[in-house]
């Protein structure tokens, strides 16, 4: 039986949204109509004030607003409504990265994001699981 996760795009987590720093970000959300319940989201980078991005918005309407990405990173998006734990519980979840302006410095880079879903009881559900090979990190020499 598949999970009804609640998602961003389809897909939990939600798609990753790469932009450049300085780059003015056109953000639209809209609920599905058939949702039971309203959401918002929480947009880490956009560096605004809660009330003019964090809005709540019922099933079948849409808020958009627009921001400029000021600081490189990664940051997270979510669904902020209450209770703000079950909506990231359901998959609401997501990233957005903001590449720098000029070339990222060199580095050594790792990603890891970690979640959990829960079933209610009587719910069954599958996955794949797989374990990640342990590599030594590549070593330059110069």
């Amino acid at each position: 039986m598949p999970y009804a996760g609640w998602t961003f795009n389809g897909s939990i987590p939600g798609t990753v949204i790469r932009v450049r720093q300085g780059d003015t970000v056109n953000f639209t959300f809209k609920v599905d109509p058939t949702a039971t319940t309203a959401h918002w989201v929480d947009v880490h980078s956009a560096k605004t004030p809660p009330n003019v991005n964090c809005k709540t918005v019922l099933p079948g309407e849409e808020h958009a607003w627009t921001f400029p990405a000021t600081t490189a990173g990664a940051f997270m998006y979510y669904c902020g409504a209450l209770p703000v734990l079950m909506h990231i519980d359901a998959g609401m979840y997501g990233t957005m990265i903001v590449d720098p302006a000029e070339a990222w410095p060199e580095a050594q880079e790792f990603v890891f994001v970690q979640s959990d879903i829960y079933l209610s009881e009587g719910e069954t559900g599958s996955a794949s699981r797989t374990t990640p090979k342990r590599s030594a990190p590549e070593r330059r020499t110069s």
